[in-house]
Parts: C-alpha cells; structure tokens; sequence
C-alpha cells in the first residue's frame, strides 16, 4: 500500500479514521470536497452522493457523516408550502423587474422535482413572510424567512464560486431579502457575488447572447437587470457607489411580460438609446431606477455640498439629472402616464403593479432631488423658496429665485405623488407592501410630509399643508408599520421619521437650531440613504431600539402612527 502513488501514510488505522473525521468537516468547502473525490477510491471512505459520505467498511465505530445538501433537503416544508411560495412568487413578482423566471416553466419543473434545492430555499426565505401557515409553524412568517435564508446559504456553500446562471438568480432574491432585513451588508455581499457572476458571463453584453434562443436570451437579460436595477437602489454613495457603467453595456432591455412568456423577441432597446414613446413598461422601470440610483449616489457622496456652482449651471449634476427625469416624463406615452384609468387598465393586464410601481420610483427620484438643499430640521423662519441655508457659499451668478420656488414646490408634489399612489395601489388590493424597496419611497415623502405640516412657507402656497398633509404622514407611517410585519428593515424607517418629526417639532415651537453634529440629526442623515446599517454605523442603532429590537409583527408589537409622531426619545 506504502508504494501505491497518491496514498497518504497513517501510523495506524485509528489515526486514519481520525484524519477522516478532520476531512469530512472540512467537506463544506468545494476544494476539500474534490481532494476527497480524488483519494476515496483507495481508502474506506465512499461519497455517497455529491453532498454525502459514508465508510465503505461494516465498521460499527465508522463514522457516517451527511453533508449540508443531504441534510438540508430533509428540512424543506411541506409540498403544499413550498408550491403556494411559487405562486406567491409570481403573484406578487411575476410582472416586476425583479422576475427573470417562466411561471409556467418553472412551475412545471417544480411539480416534476426538477427545481434545485438552493432555489427553493431562496424563493421560500423571500416568500415565506407571506404564508399565513408559516406563523405556527415556525412562531412567525418572519422568522420562517430567516429560517429559510439560513437554509438557503447552507445550500449555497458549494456553488458559492460556481459561475452560472442559477447561482446568480439566488443570490438576487437573497439580495431582495436581506435587504427587506435591514441587513445591508449581507445584501451588498449578495448583490457583489450576483455581480461578479453577470460580469464573468458577459451579460452586460449583448453578443454573450448569440448562441442563445430567444427564450434563453431574454432570461439571461432579466437576470442581468434585476442585478443592475438592485445595484442602483442599493448605492448610497458612500460604503456602496454604483457598479455598472451604462456607458459599455449593449444588452436590450427587458421586454414586455407577453414576449417573454410566450418566447417572442423583443423590441426593445438598449439603455445607451435615447428614450423612445413606444418601450415596454420594465424598459422605463430600469431607466428611472437607473437615474435614481445616480442621484442618490451623487447625494451619499456629498453632493451638493461638494459644488458652489449654482444648480440651474447646465454642468451642475442637479441640473443634468433634473433634464433626465423630465425626458423621461415626457417620453412616456399617453397610456403610460399615471392616472386612475391607465392603473386600472394595466392591472386588467396583471401589470398593475409594475406600473404603479415604476411611477412611485420616479417620484422618489424627483423627491430626493428636489430634497438636496434642504437640510435635515429646518432652520426658524426659513422658507425653501429663498435659496439654501447651508452648505458652501455659491457662485456669483444671475440670481434665478424662480429655481428655488420651482424645486421646493416639486418635492413636495412629489412627495403627495407617491403618498396617493401607495394608497391607491393598497386600495386597489395591489399589495405594495411586497416590495421593501415601496417602502423606501414612504421614507422619501414622509420627510417633506414633515416639515409641510409644522411649517407655513410662501413658496408652498397652494400646495397641500398642515392638516391635510399630517393626515398623508400618519397615513405613510401606519402603512410603513404594516409593512414592519413583512420586513423589519421599515423598523428602521420608522424610528428615523419619528426623531425627524421630534427634532423639526422643537425647533418650530421654541425656535432654537440644533448643532449639525447632533446625534439625532447624524442619525436621521444616515437613514435617508440607508436600508438599515452600514458600514459607517455598525452598531445600526442597537442602543436606542425604542422596543423595536423584533418588530416584526404587529401581532407582538402594535404602534400608533399618530401616537409616533408625539413620542420623545
């Protein structure tokens, strides 16, 4: 045996066995699982399976070891369970940006077992907030998602470098999760390893596809944008900055639901195109995500405070963005526009979501534009309509009060935009509170809610103010409440709303400014670009939760929107 090439040498059985039992643990790494596959034939050691091992020996003291796939497998739910998580699925999903499966095909290869483990577990951790069964059963559908996650990664562990497809598309969803999740930093990771994936492929490209089908092509496609289109609502512009250039990319855009279900090709564009009248509704989606991104990334990095240019300076970046949102606008044909008919007409076409939804990112993008200058509390007797009150002196330049009133006044109709909206979509049993990232526009609104409702300004005349737009605020705060029983990342917005509502309120009835260092307002700052932490605030607020620690169901912890509003820190 001594002279048998590859062998190793053991002084005896007993230090064999021993060497095998450090062998199997370090199983769970795809190299040592290959080092084991090279040495089994000459040893007592069998693999089973691609996630097993076993002695080949009768041995009673040989160690029998099952790894993560082998076991993991055993703790999928019920077949009822895992089938209603696909439909909600597709649901909830099937006519976002966030879909990139067949419903059809996937359901049928799920009813013959042919889905992978690693997916269920994904689609399950994403889903399983939604499955009234999941509550008793796992005390909780939030923490069935968390327990499903878990599994998930578990899952993931051997195919954590495997450059596929597949391997992509879960990394996505656990990306959407995690974010949902306030976990920021698992949800970049997520997100990178998706990234890294598409760019090793070449999805970015639309060449990569020229072997493809037509079927094939536009999965990859839609797998690519998700991965784009959550890239640019994750940068904050600060620990996270944008991935993808647009300039390089020549893959088409997403079509319409229709094409892709049926396997027609699309008529779509490129991103690189200019804006046409007659696009499918995803194509404007990734165009107005994609624009939101960059303001939010410029705003994280500095923004403004970064310029003394005046903002109406064509080369100004407010200004650039600016002219984008409104080419976008304009380009928007007539049945695109938002009004209750069209919202109606497409959801009779099972795109109602997606419309509402591409029309809330918009509005959140004018809304944390038009929010640039203006600072987290505002100072006494200031009115937005006159200039900025901080930040750097500005250039000499023709004065353009008319900007200024402009911009305000954009803001705070957008901020009404997605507050009406939301609530449409909730009326209109829509389910807005799917998507963590609607929330995420409540944030947006909730802040100009604000300060309408605690102060009077010229600039504003006209526009919906003090009662009437406390009214909006309790109403976005009582549906980002609702939202906390499926995402506990709305715990964070909550909070941060609460101390912005405080710290306005003092200033406007004793008219004494805070220091910009204060923590409440550093705090506040954080969360209007964040989905919980980062790596600036690692604790992420763990010393003053406020009893929101796990407020994850109203059925545990039942909050107040108007009772928000007056408590003190």
């Amino acid at each position: 045996m001594a002279g048998q090439p590859g062998m190793l040498f053991f002084a005896s059985g007993e230090d064999r066995n021993d060497h095998y039992r450090f062998l199997a643990g370090c199983l769970l790494t795809s190299a040592a699982q290959r080092m084991v596959q090279g040495i089994h034939k000459h040893s007592d050691l069998e693999i089973v399976a691609a996630n097993s091992i076993r002695f080949k020996s009768g041995n009673p003291n040989a160690l029998s070891i099952e790894m993560p796939g082998e076991v993991v497998g055993r703790r999928l739910p019920s077949r009822e369970i895992v089938l209603e998580a696909f439909k909600l699925y597709f649901d909830y999903y099937g006519d976002s940006i966030f879909c990139f499966f067949k419903q059809h095909v996937l359901m049928n290869d799920l009813e013959h077992g042919k889905v992978p483990l690693r997916l269920q577990f994904c689609v399950l951790a994403l889903m399983a907030r939604f499955i009234e069964s999941c509550f008793t059963i796992y005390n909780g559908t939030i923490e069935a998602s968390e327990h499903f996650a878990a599994l998930a990664r578990t899952s993931m562990v051997n195919t954590f470098d495997e450059i596929s497809l597949l391997n992509m598309q879960c990394n996505l969803i656990l990306c959407i999760h995690w974010t949902g999740h306030g976990d920021e930093h698992r949800a970049w990771f997520q997100l990178g390893v998706a990234s890294r994936i598409a760019q090793s492929m070449r999805l970015p490209f639309e060449d990569s596809f020229a072997q493809d089908d037509i079927a094939s092509t536009e999965i990859k496609r839609r797998t690519f944008w998700t991965c784009f289109t959550l890239d640019r609502l994750m940068a904050n512009g600060g620990d996270r900055r944008l991935t993808f250039d647009i300039s390089s990319i020549t893959t088409k855009l997403p079509g319409t639901r229709s094409d892709f279900l049926i396997g027609r090709k699309t008529s779509a564009g490129t991103i690189n195109d200019e804006v046409g009248t007659d696009e499918p509704l995803l194509a404007y989606t990734v165009r107005i995500i994609d624009i939101l991104g960059k303001v939010v990334d410029w705003s994280g990095a500095g923004g403004r405070h970064n310029e003394n240019r005046v903002p109406w300076n064509p080369q100004m970046p407010i200004s650039l963005f600016e002219k984008a949102l409104d080419t976008w606008e304009r380009a928007l044909p007539s049945h695109m526009c938002f009004n209750e008919a069209n919202q109606e007409a497409h959801a009779a076409v099972g795109e109602g979501k997606s419309f509402c939804t591409m029309h809330m990112l918009f509005y959140n993008a004018r809304g944390h534009l038009y929010r640039e200058y203006i600072p987290v509390v505002i100072p006494p007797g200031w009115d937005p309509g006159t200039g900025p009150c901080d930040g750097p002196d500005l250039e000499l330049d023709n004065p353009n009060p008319d900007w200024w009133v402009r911009a305000i006044r954009n803001g705070v109709s957008s901020a009404v935009a997605i507050s009406t909206i939301y609530k449409s979509m909730t009326s209109a049993d829509l389910m807005p509170l799917v998507n963590p990232f609607l929330g995420y526009c409540l944030m947006t609104s909730s802040t100009f809610h604000i300060w309408c409702s605690l102060y009077s300004w010229n600039s504003c005349e006209g526009l919906v103010t003090g009662e009437p737009v406390k009214k909006l605020l309790i109403d976005d705060l009582r549906h980002l409440i609702q939202c906390q029983e499926s995402w506990p990342v709305a715990a964070y917005w909550v909070k941060a709303l609460r101390i912005d509502f405080e710290q306005n309120s003092l200033v406007s009835r004793h008219k004494t400014f805070p220091s910009p260092a204060t923590k409440a307002l550093v705090d506040i700052r954080s969360k209007l670009l964040h989905f919980g932490q980062s790596v600036e605030e690692p604790e992420a607020w763990k010393a003053k939760t406020l009893q929101l620690k796990n407020p994850t169901c109203k059925r545990r912890t039942r909050w107040s929107s108007s009772r928000l509003l007056t408590m003190s820190c």
